[in-house]
């Protein structure tokens, strides 16, 4: 961490952490290290709050030595943000953030405008990226345990290590986690290698029904909350549809429409230099270059024609590829 937030760290007997709703490894990975950080260094009393139905299996591991969504105190010295793009992504704990003394943001999405008292917003391939840095930055000795939590959350965030956003810092942190001694290729294995019962029918549902637009350059996706009911899944076995499901070699762009809390949710993926964050923006939502969603009361046929024309706009404007591969 920095000066100014190890600063405010050191006199803060109560620490709140918050993730964003339905949170994914990434979130759990930055919430997990944090609060290693926070306990190791400060010994502050911390709460770790993610708003969701139950957490997944695939996450279970990060609540083997954390409890997270206790009963919040009424008031916390400081609260922390992670993996968080705008307030609203709080869901119910923004009680908490709004009830903390000083207030602290630290994420990766380009569509965050710093919502904190203090922001530190860094567009790297995930915010497990973001925090391992930050570590490193105030000379932390990151055990094995935080190392493994780092990793898992910058696998899961880049699709194992395949996305745009990877850069070269990128793979620095991976030798350098490695390096602690973590089992990378069991936590590999344990968060990309497959599905459970439910999410392989639900990927099964997605492929089946999906639509292609703009000489298949275009995926969209629905899964019904009728399907969801059938299925016996729930929210959080919804979230390794998209990535998963986004496979087509020539398809440069992912839609997937699912049900949430008597809402639709539509997230986006995008390949090379596509960009999914504004359009989830126009829609009051957020994210990154290569990932992002937003939420809606009602998800109408106009809405889906607006997204596949300006995703039409946005792939027809791209210059040629070069075939060569090397």
């Amino acid at each position: 961490m920095n000066t100014q937030i190890d600063n405010i760290l050191s006199n803060s007997k109560t620490v709140a952490l918050i993730g964003h709703i339905n949170p994914d490894g990434d979130c759990f990975g930055s919430l997990s290290a944090v609060n290693d950080y926070i306990l190791t260094k400060f010994g502050s009393l911390v709460h770790c709050f993610a708003e969701c139905d139950t957490i997944a299996e695939e996450f279970q591991p990060f609540a083997k030595d954390i409890v997270f969504n206790p009963i919040a105190l009424t008031h916390y010295d400081c609260c922390i943000c992670v993996d968080t793009g705008d307030l609203g992504r709080l869901g119910k704990y923004l009680e908490v953030f709004n009830n903390s003394t000083t207030t602290i943001c630290i994420d990766h999405h380009a569509t965050n405008k710093g919502f904190a008292q203090i922001n530190e917003i860094n567009l790297r391939s995930s915010n497990c990226e973001n925090i391992y840095h930050m570590l490193k930055q105030a000379n932390f000795n990151i055990s094995k345990t935080t190392a493994g939590k780092l990793f898992a959350g910058i696998v899961t965030d880049t699709n194992n290590l395949s996305t745009n956003t990877v850069t070269k810092d990128t793979y620095n942190a991976v030798i350098d986690l490695i390096d602690k001694g973590i089992n990378y290729y069991k936590i590999i294995k344990f968060f990309m290698g497959g599905n459970s019962m439910v999410q392989f029918k639900l990927l099964s549902i997605a492929m089946n029904g999906a639509k292609f637009y703009n000489n298949d350059t275009i995926m969209v996706m629905e899964i019904t909350p009728e399907q969801l009911m059938a299925t016996g899944g729930t929210q959080e076995d919804l979230n390794p549809i998209i990535n998963q499901a986004f496979c087509m070699k020539h398809a440069k762009s992912a839609v997937l429409i699912t049900p949430r809390n008597g809402q639709t949710h539509v997230s986006f993926r995008g390949r090379g230099d596509i960009d999914v964050s504004h359009l989830a923006q126009h829609f009051g939502g957020g994210g990154h270059k290569a990932a992002a969603a937003f939420t809606i009361p009602t998800f109408t046929d106009e809405d889906l024609n607006y997204i596949i024309k300006d995703l039409t706009n946005e792939i027809n404007l791209l210059p040629q590829e070069n075939e060569n591969l090397f």
